[in-house]
């Protein structure tokens, strides 16, 4: 039988930490004040410098177009106009097996000035290494970056090699068994990314995709990481950061 909260009880413990705190010798209550407002003063700090360096890099973006443009951050030296692969796996529904499968995929994302562009592949089945199809893509896309978070759209032209089940019929024309067709087809492939920066150069985030075909088509989502070539030195005085 569950037993209803004391609420009495609650409040009691309550009151008797606050009883505890206001019954500490005043030395202890002004240290423990000192490091209330430290560590405020350093959240609000932190806040302040991350605010200063989104707007920084919303500014950059906004000026012609430099392949060696690099913001500082953290004595750290960036490219904000950087390639960056991502990695990673999750579930697609597929129509021609009318099941969930397994979906890896690995992308590299490069662009030519402001234009992106990504090309990689897939694969597809029911377990790990028990793959029913391969997919390959090329599509043209935009991305939108900022301090911590980036996404991305891509759409483009697809190339599947795979298997399809078909059901088999005796000579009276009742289903007797499930075959296996190969097939190749060209297809449209699209893919939405969004990613939250752990650093400036690497994350992980969340990628919606779709392709379809002539044979059959899948839409999912996989859970992914990406790693750039942002990153461009160390800077060798911490003066150097603006």
């Amino acid at each position: 039988m569950n037993k209803k909260p004391n609420f009495r009880a609650h409040i009691a413990d309550h009151e008797k930490y606050l009883f505890y705190v206001y019954s500490l010798p005043e030395m202890f209550k002004k240290i423990i004040f000192i490091l209330f407002i430290v560590r405020s003063l350093s959240l609000i700090g932190q806040e302040t410098l991350n605010q200063h360096i989104a707007n920084q890099l919303t500014a950059l973006y906004k000026e012609e177009y430099s392949r060696k443009k690099e913001i500082k951050i953290d004595g750290k030296r960036y490219r904000i106009y950087n390639n960056y692969v991502t990695i990673g796996a999750g579930k697609g529904y597929n129509s021609g097996w009318k099941d969930m499968l397994f979906t890896p995929a690995i992308d590299f994302n490069f662009h030519l000035q402001k234009i992106w562009f990504q090309t990689g592949g897939l694969l597809q089945g029911q377990s790990y290494g028990n793959n029913q199809l391969i997919q390959f893509h090329l599509c043209v896309g935009y991305r939108k970056e900022s301090y911590k978070y980036f996404w991305a759209a891509y759409g483009g032209l697809s190339y599947t090699d795979g298997y399809n089940p078909i059901k088999l019929r005796d000579m009276s024309g009742k289903d007797s068994s499930i075959g296996i067709i190969h097939f190749k087809e060209t297809g449209l492939y699209v893919a939405l990314q969004a990613f939250y920066k752990v650093k400036f150069d690497y994350g992980i985030g969340l990628t919606l995709f779709g392709d379809v075909n002539q044979k059959q088509s899948t839409v999912g989502a996989r859970i992914e990481l990406f790693f750039s070539g942002a990153f461009r030195g160390n800077l060798h005085h911490k003066d150097d950061e603006e």
